[in-house]
């Protein structure tokens, strides 16, 4: 008798759970296709964060790319040091020096909290609609970390900097749902 209520409630809870499972509308393995860097645009007035020192140091070489400059930017700040692992006071004391925008600064500790919680692998995958080319071999990571972070910043955009369309806010929820499991 006991394993009869027991199946029943096991097979009950998987029910529930199929029917429940679509109510949230996203599809979740075909929606990083509408995710673009246009998306970028739905949060407006983000300040950038960036190092001169690593810009100087890339033009002296003339290898100038994005991984390149943040690989160099994140150990310059010690925020990352090729153990896959983020240091969130280190990349706190970044935002306090570039990010003087209050409500955007909050935002953005809270991404690195949050993109420091994927695993590396898990990152690459979640993130794999990102056009990370990489010509001159420097760590992609970074690359994929500042992407999370940017990402997560739009999705959640202070109020007063967010652009209320259909397509931004589509966007947001799946980021949210989707990737960031919010």
């Amino acid at each position: 008798m006991r394993s009869f209520f027991i199946r029943n409630c096991f097979v009950a809870t998987l029910i529930l759970c199929t029917l429940l499972s679509p109510i949230s509308g996203q599809d979740c393995e075909n929606g990083a296709d509408t995710i673009n860097e246009q998306y970028l645009l739905c949060c407006t007035g983000r300040p950038i964060y960036a190092s001169e020192n690593c810009i100087d140091k890339m033009m002296e070489t003339n290898k100038f790319s994005p991984n390149c400059l943040l690989a160099c930017m994140y150990r310059e700040y010690g925020i990352y040091d090729d153990l896959d692992t983020l240091d969130l006071d280190a990349a706190s004391k970044l935002l306090d020096e570039q990010v003087l925008n209050e409500n955007f600064n909050a935002v953005y500790k809270q991404a690195f909290e949050r993109c420091s919680q994927f695993e590396k692998s898990n990152l690459f995958e979640s993130f794999s609609f990102i056009n990370a080319t990489n010509r001159y071999g420097c760590d992609k990571y970074p690359r994929f970390v500042d992407s999370c972070v940017w990402y997560y910043t739009v999705a959640n955009c202070p109020s007063s900097h967010i652009v209320d369309s259909e397509e931004c806010n589509s966007k947001t929820v799946w980021l949210n749902e989707c990737i960031f499991k919010e």
